[in-house]
C-alpha cells in the first residue's frame, strides 16, 4: 500500500463515524432543539417570524455543511461542498419567508394558491438534490454518481405527498413527530448517498472511495 493509499484508507474508514454522527445530531435536533425553539420562543411571539425560521432551519444546514466540510476529500472541495449545503439552508428559509410575505392571510393564500404551490414544488426537489449534491460533491470522484442525485428529491417527493406519514405523526406525541419528520427528509439523501457511491463503484471498481 502506498502512502496516498494510506491516507485515502483514513479518510475512508473516517466515513461512516461521520455519517452517523450527522444523522444522530439531526435527530438530535428534532427532539431536543426544535420543540425548543416552539415552546420557548414560537408560542410567545418573542421574536420576528424570519429569526425563528431561521433558528429552526439554520442548525439544520449548518450540520451538514460542517459534516462534508469535515469529510471532503481534497481541502479544495470543502468551500463548494458547505456552499450547497448552506444554499440549501437558504432556499429553505427564503422561501418561508416569501410565502409569509405573498400570504400573510388564508385569503391571500387562496388567491395566491398556483404560486405557492409552484414554489413548494421547486423547494421540495431542490431541498434534497442540494444535500445530495452537498456530500457527493465532497466525497465522490467522477460523474457517474450525479445518476443518483435525482433519487433524493423524487424520493423525498413520494413521502411527503403520501398519506401515511402524516397519520402516523398524528398518534404520537410532539417530539416523536419531530423525529419522525426529520427522518423522512434524511432517508432519501441518505438513499441517494448510497446509490452514488454503488455507481461510483461501477465507475471506478479499484476505487476505496466510500
Amino acid at each position: 500500500m502506498t502512502t496516498t493509499e494510506a491516507r485515502q484508507g483514513v479518510a475512508t474508514g473516517s466515513i461512516v463515524p461521520a455519517g452517523i454522527g450527522l444523522v444522530i445530531a439531526e435527530l438530535l435536533l428534532a427532539v431536543l432543539w426544535f420543540p425548543w425553539v416552539v415552546e420557548h420562543l414560537v408560542l410567545h411571539d418573542r421574536l420576528p417570524y424570519d429569526v425563528l425560521r431561521l433558528l429552526i432551519v439554520g442548525p439544520e444546514y449548518l450540520l451538514l455543511a460542517i459534516a462534508v466540510h469535515l469529510v471532503a476529500r481534497r481541502p479544495a472541495l470543502r468551500l463548494p461542498a458547505a456552499g450547497l449545503a448552506l444554499l440549501a439552508g437558504l432556499v429553505s428559509w427564503g422561501h418561508s419567508i416569501l410565502v409569509s410575505h405573498i400570504a400573510p392571510t388564508i385569503s391571500q393564500a387562496a388567491a395566491h394558491r398556483r404560486l405557492l404551490d409552484v414554489l413548494a414544488w421547486i423547494v421540495l426537489i431542490a431541498l434534497p438534490a442540494l444535500a445530495a449534491l452537498a456530500w457527493g460533491v465532497a466525497r465522490r470522484r467522477g460523474g457517474l454518481w450525479l445518476l443518483a442525485v435525482p433519487v433524493a428529491p423524487a424520493l423525498h417527493w413520494w413521502l411527503q405527498r403520501s398519506e401515511w406519514p402524516f397519520r402516523l405523526e398524528q398518534h404520537v406525541a410532539f417530539r416523536v413527530s419531530e423525529v419522525i419528520g426529520m427522518s423522512l427528509v434524511i432517508a432519501p439523501v441518505l438513499l441517494a448517498i448510497l446509490a452514488g457511491w454503488a455507481l461510483e463503484q461501477v465507475g471506478a471498481p479499484a476505487s476505496a472511495a466510500t
